[in-house]
């Protein structure tokens, strides 16, 4: 099973408190976690390298940049064209990666729900 949390931009305080509030629940369940988490963005793998070293993100939790070909931006219908950023999301997928679920909430300030 998968869990990915699409975020705007891990450099606002919205995205910000969404990934380190992930990241303190996976430490807290230890090794019950029987999920795979990625967090999705348009920031550089540089730039993301940086919020895991200063935030102390759990290491379970795969960064993916979408900065260089922009493939998944494009084709996910999570764009918002005003700013070539993704709007934000969790997409859920089973073992078979066939997508389950997809909460996006009505307003880039707001939290999807879990």
């Amino acid at each position: 099973k998968k869990r990915i949390i699409v975020v705007p931009s891990l450099d606002t305080p919205v995205c910000e408190w969404q990934v380190k509030d992930y990241s303190d629940r996976l430490k807290s369940a230890g090794s019950h976690s029987n999920r795979a988490v990625y967090v999705l963005s348009m920031d550089t793998p540089f730039a993301q390298a940086r919020f895991i070293r200063e935030h102390d993100i759990h290491p379970g939790i795969i960064f993916v940049s979408d900065y260089a070909c922009r493939q998944f931006l494009d084709n996910s219908g999570l764009k918002i064209n005003e700013l070539s950023i993704f709007a934000r999301a969790l997409i859920e997928c089973d073992e078979n990666n066939v997508v389950t679920r997809v909460s996006v909430p009505r307003d880039i300030t707001h939290l999807p729900v879990y």
